[in-house]
């Protein structure tokens, strides 16, 4: 059977890609224990489950509490997957696809149309009727229009017992403060590289990891499709591997990160290394914004 993928997207972002193991069951939901966990208060613990039988990837609810749309239609009872076809969760959406080229075109031809879901307070609308639009249309990015020399989140935020997530969200913002003023003193791309990767392990415990800059141009500014690697680093018994061709052309192009899970054995989401084995189960791929390009 071909390669199948689910591809998450949360509010106005995509998430991530997971890739479907032929014979392995996904459950969907809001709980921890989900293979694919949504973060949508409308999204039940355990929601619905994706699963082979006959020979094609079926979806079903898991009677949760407000259902399950597929392509517009509300899910009752079990139902083939078809290509293209979205499954909608709350205000989260989830693309089935066979081919990863068809859900990143270049172009923006794309997934099935699907009706508008005038669920009780769903608020969403879906593409219909044009080839134009899709789920995973471009958002731009947020810019920076002030800088301070100082910050609060440069000392260690205070911790107490109360049990609430806000200790923790304090401790990040201080993470990510105090990473951006050690970014700010480097004099050079390859410390700056490397400083990123180190605050990058600390927040993401990767095994393995590096900084990939656009190769110069005759001219002497970044701006070659050939990707070179500035920085590297790797905590595990394996060398880093570059990220594969595909995924770093789609990060590229629509300067969006891809997170994709289940990359084992799959070309397009992981890179072989000199045996010929893809040694990730998990690849982040995030683009690096210089003015109007990317590398990553």
């Amino acid at each position: 059977m071909s390669n199948a993928y689910l591809i998450i997207r949360e509010g106005s972002k995509w998430a991530d890609v997971f890739r479907l193991v032929p014979g392995e069951s996904v459950t969907i939901g809001r709980g921890p224990t989900n293979a694919v966990i949504i973060k949508d208060e409308r999204c039940s613990r355990n929601h619905a489950e994706v699963f082979q039988a006959g020979g094609a990837w079926q979806l079903r609810d898991l009677d949760s509490r407000n259902g399950t749309m597929v392509s517009g239609d509300k899910l009752s009872g079990d139902r083939e997957l078809q290509p293209g076809d979205i499954i909608q969760i709350g205000n989260s959406h989830l693309a089935f696809v066979h081919d990863l080229a068809q859900a990143f075109p270049d172009t923006s031809t794309l997934l099935k149309s699907a009706k508008a879901v005038d669920g009780p307070g769903t608020g969403i609308v879906l593409p219909v009727g044009s080839d134009d639009e899709s789920v995973f249309d471009a958002f731009e990015p947020t810019m920076i229009t002030h800088r301070k020399g100082q910050s609060r989140f440069l000392e260690a935020p205070e911790i107490d017992d109360g049990g609430d997530s806000s200790p923790k969200v304090s401790r990040a913002a201080a993470k990510l403060c105090r990473l951006a003023f050690e970014l700010a003193k480097s004099t050079d791309v390859f410390s700056l590289a490397n400083t990123a990767l180190d605050g990058l392990f600390e927040g993401a415990h990767s095994d393995a990891g590096a900084i990939l800059l656009r190769r110069r141009d005759e001219t002497g500014a970044r701006r070659s499709e050939e990707l070179e690697v500035i920085a590297s680093r790797s905590d595990s018994t394996h060398a880093y591997h570059r990220v594969s061709a595909f995924l770093a052309s789609t990060v590229m192009r629509d300067g969006q990160a891809v997170m994709a899970r289940n990359v084992m054995d799959d070309s397009q989401l992981g890179n072989r290394d000199s045996r010929g084995e893809i040694l990730a189960t998990s690849v982040i791929c995030a683009p690096v914004r210089l003015e109007a390009s990317c590398s990553v």
